[in-house]
């Protein structure tokens, strides 16, 4: 499979242990997928210890946010700056 891609794999556990999870995307991607948080309520902040302030942080010319996803992981989600496809980090 050329270019970036994304697996995804399924497990019949009930118990998972928390992950952090960081994806770049667009400035259209994140402004999109921030406007869908706020839409639905659903708590964010601007870090990982704080993920309920409802702020973004900014670092080196980047912003971004974090939250929780269902299964208690902690997504963050990043402007990408470098002008790369959007991908994982």
């Amino acid at each position: 499979m050329a270019g970036p891609h994304l697996k995804l794999l399924f497990d019949t556990r009930t118990n998972f242990e928390s992950h952090h999870y960081a994806f770049r995307a667009s400035n259209d991607e994140y402004n999109a997928i921030l406007k869908r948080i706020k839409r639905r309520n659903l708590p964010f902040g601007n870090s990982p210890g704080n993920r309920v302030n409802s702020e973004e942080y900014e670092d080196d010319g980047e912003k971004g946010f974090y939250f929780d996803d269902i299964d208690g992981h902690v997504l963050e989600v990043i402007t990408n700056t470098q002008g790369e496809t959007a991908t994982a980090r």
